[in-house]
């Protein structure tokens, strides 16, 4: 591929499209405040409005006002990648695939890799409650799990519209043992268009090899909705291709800035899988 007809906008859309695909915890988060950075380092202040109190109308005299306060949840941009590979014009020459595009979206899969890896680690911050499941049991109810993980979201008034778990792949075979598991292709093409391989006690199911372990064999699955987290990246600058100095090679290269934080702890919990 010639630097001549390297188009920086077009790579940089495929770029991102490549990292839609290949990222899936993410899907468990909103991107409501990604439009508002720019740059790494930028932050978002994000404000979470106080309950409102209900009270008895008075007979006599003036009601009395409240002064609702609210919490503030800060969105960091903290998160600063890049990427740079090269290719040798021999190669290129008897690559039989475009070898550019080709590293780009190997590039997003590690650039998703990492963002997945980072967001799953935010389970430390949620509200609703941890279940644990032991995999390695000779007799466990799976499905239980999931209808306790249901029961703490309800307790805390979390709508059950919009609701998943994000698991193990471990977890998932279990699931497909069970009977109660409804598998995507029963539920039709807008299951599966969302990522999502099933549905299980109202939950949405989506499998990633990115979550986090606490130790070895202990894994933190995720469950909420995505106002629980929200997540926002942010292309620095466009793809960028250049010839090297004293090599017969195009280089290219690509940075990304990102970050996460948990804004509604009450609406994400973890299920801890014990697994082999």
């Amino acid at each position: 591929m010639a630097i001549s007809n390297f188009i920086p906008q077009l790579w940089s859309a495929r770029l991102l499209a490549n990292l839609d695909k290949a990222t899936v915890i993410t899907l468990g988060a909103n991107t409501n405040y990604e439009g508002e950075i720019r740059n790494v380092g930028d932050r978002v202040k994000i404000q979470q409005p106080a309950d409102i109190s209900i009270s008895d109308y008075p007979s006599s005299g003036d009601i009395t006002y409240e002064a609702p306060t609210s919490t503030t949840k800060t969105l960091s941009v903290d998160q600063d990648k890049y990427y740079a590979f090269t290719v040798d014009d021999l190669d290129a020459v008897q690559a039989n695939v475009n070898l550019v595009d080709t590293y780009t979206q190997r590039a997003a899969v590690a650039i998703a890799e990492d963002i997945d890896n980072y967001i799953g680690g935010l389970y430390a911050s949620q509200g609703a409650g941890n279940v644990d499941v032991d995999l390695t049991a000779s007799s466990f109810d799976i499905y239980s799990t999931f209808v306790d993980a249901a029961l703490n979201l309800d307790k805390n008034n979390v709508p059950r519209a919009g609701r998943w778990a994000i698991v193990t792949p471990e977890v998932y075979a279990s699931l497909l043992e069970n009977d109660k598991f409804i598998k995507a292709s029963d539920l039709g093409d807008q299951v599966v268009t969302t990522g999502a391989v099933g549905q299980v006690a109202g939950m949405d199911i989506l499998v990633s090899n990115n979550l986090t372990a606490s130790q070895s064999g202990v894994y933190k699955n995720l469950y909420g909705t995505s106002e629980s987290m929200t997540y926002a990246r942010q292309l620095l600058g466009e793809p960028e291709a250049l010839r090297l100095e004293g090599r017969f090679e195009d280089a290219i290269r690509g940075r990304l800035a990102y970050g996460a934080v948990v804004v509604e702890p009450d609406a994400l919990g973890t299920i801890t899988s014990t697994q082999a």
